[in-house]
């Protein structure tokens, strides 16, 4: 599996988990609504604090890539379609959507991101 295709996979499961938890918040709501208390209010507070620390941390963030001239590194996200008309992006043109150390999410045309700026980092 290439390293794009692995971006690509753990950005579904982010995903998948991003609804799963939203699907636990809009269940831990509903039994809120109905005051049904499965464990203590300062132990549901205490993980949610956890989780919204450990999401926080850059051992999260694992790259898939590096740019050559800076030596920043950027994950993978997946692969999108252009639907636009208008240069330099084409309609139907192949992007790449990645996400740099700092946060920050970027697209770039596929044949500019595979010209040699980027390199892979080995897994």
């Amino acid at each position: 599996m290439s390293s794009l295709e692995q971006g690509m996979r753990i950005a579904e499961l982010e995903g998948q988990l991003l609804a799963a938890q939203n699907r636990a918040s809009r269940l831990a709501n509903f039994l809120e609504a109905l005051s049904i208390t499965l464990v203590d209010e300062g132990e549901v507070d205490d993980a949610a604090e956890m989780l919204k620390e450990a999401l926080g941390r850059d051992e999260y963030f694992v790259p898939t890539h590096r740019h050559l001239k800076r030596g920043t590194t950027y994950r993978v996200l997946g692969e999108a379609r252009a639907q636009c008309s208008t240069r330099p992006i084409v309609d139907g043109e192949m992007l790449v959507l990645y996400r740099g150390e700092d946060g920050v999410a970027s697209v770039r045309v596929r044949d500019e991101f595979e010209d040699g700026r980027f390199e892979e980092i080995g897994r």
